[in-house]
């Protein structure tokens, strides 16, 4: 039997069909029921109410026929902005940094994460997290930065920020998720030649700062310390002369931490330069790497000024990122011909990537004039190692 409920002279709802009669009635009497209800219940509703109500059925009938007004309120409100503490971006930076102490982060990488941070807040200070869309950050990283591997870091420290913006209810999106991640293209690394090498440290021992500058250079050139999460936490006092051991006993190297703590051996060339600047205690750069960093562009630029018996600069040494710890690993493994001797020097873990970059990227020849340079040699006169 088919059945369909009469509302005075509107016949309403779907055909339905039963067994027999008096299940058909039952079903009736219990929709006239509810639309009775339900009638009495719009009744109640506000002028403003039931002219939104109407509005709002009527769109959705235009454009979703198949739902129901009761459809698309559940639909909201699954889908509502989940945002229970709306806060301006200035704001939310401290909390992260408190946060990620907590967890134990190294102070290096807290550094690291203010300052970039901070550069995007002073581009949208006072700006509610939720209301940044993902095209103003994607177009302000496109301004800001240039280079690739600037830009990937700092892409990364924005996923950091608003991961955290995230679980804490300021913002209900991840931007970041709309915003590719910058793709680097991997190459041989680049070295400094020998003569560059020579010439950057030459420099270095005209500067004021000789005491601080030659050793942190030495360090990069002949140890391979990293520069930024390394050098600032060397002291004298972890080197052991005597021994010829530098005792690298923290990192704030995230990615290889447990390969990071590790003894880097002192070797014939790099004794000479530390011997000349030996001090009792104290960091290597008391001011860190801040410190170190202005003194290296000062060492550079100093590359191209004419000297003494030369009216005109020769063209500068052009800096390599990261050129000091590339040049170590790649005349390392040319003298000595052992990955896992020379990974375990530089705190290295993955023999792919090692072979990838260092392996057959110098002639043993030229290694050894490497491993020879000292203060006051000249690999051009003297091709020997200093005994």
């Amino acid at each position: 039997m088919d059945a369909r409920v009469r509302m005075g002279d509107e016949v309403t709802g779907a055909r339905r069909k039963f067994d027999t009669k008096d299940e058909a009635e039952a079903w009736a009497q219990q929709q006239k029921s509810s639309r009775a209800q339900g009638g009495v219940s719009a009744m109640s509703l506000g002028a403003r109410d039931s002219s939104d109500a109407a509005v709002a059925l009527k769109r959705l009938r235009q454009d979703a026929p198949a739902s129901t007004l009761l459809d698309a309120v559940q639909f909201f409100l699954d889908n509502r902005p989940n945002i229970t503490a709306p806060l301006a971006v200035e704001l939310i930076v401290p909390d992260l940094l408190a946060s990620k102490r907590r967890k134990g982060k190294s102070e290096r990488y807290i550094k690291d994460l203010q300052s970039r941070c901070g550069a995007f807040v002073g581009e949208f200070r006072g700006r509610m997290a939720h209301e940044i869309s993902p095209s103003e950050i994607e177009t302000w990283l496109d301004k800001s930065y240039e280079n690739l591997t600037t830009r990937q870091n700092c892409w990364r420290i924005l996923q950091v920020f608003f991961s955290y913006a995230l679980k804490q209810r300021h913002i209900n999106r991840a931007p970041m998720a709309e915003i590719e991640k910058p793709e680097i293209k991997r190459s041989r690394v680049k070295i400094f030649s020998i003569e560059d090498t020579q010439r950057l440290l030459e420099a270095a021992e005209k500067m004021p700062e000789r005491d601080e500058i030659v050793p942190a250079l030495a360090l990069g050139f002949f140890a391979g310390v990293r520069p930024e999460s390394e050098l600032p936490e060397i002291s004298w006092e972890k080197i052991d002369m005597k021994g010829r051991l530098i005792d690298i006993d923290s990192t704030k190297n995230e990615e290889e931490e447990s390969a990071s703590i590790r003894y880097i051996e002192i070797s014939d060339n790099l004794l000479a330069w530390l011997n000349k600047y030996i001090k009792k205690s104290g960091t290597i750069c008391t001011g860190g790497y801040d410190r170190y960093h202005r003194l290296l562009s000062k060492v550079v630029e100093s590359t191209a000024i004419p000297t003494e018996g030369r009216a005109i600069a020769a063209e500068g040494v052009k800096w390599l990122h990261d050129g000091l710890r590339h040049s170590f690993g790649s005349y390392h493994f040319a003298m000595w011909e052992d990955r896992g001797k020379t990974m375990a020097q530089m705190g290295h873990t993955n023999p792919k990537t090692f072979d990838r970059h260092y392996r057959r990227r110098v002639r043993k020849d030229l290694a050894s004039l490497y491993w020879g340079i000292v203060p006051h040699y000249n690999f051009r006169e003297d091709h020997k190692r200093p005994k």
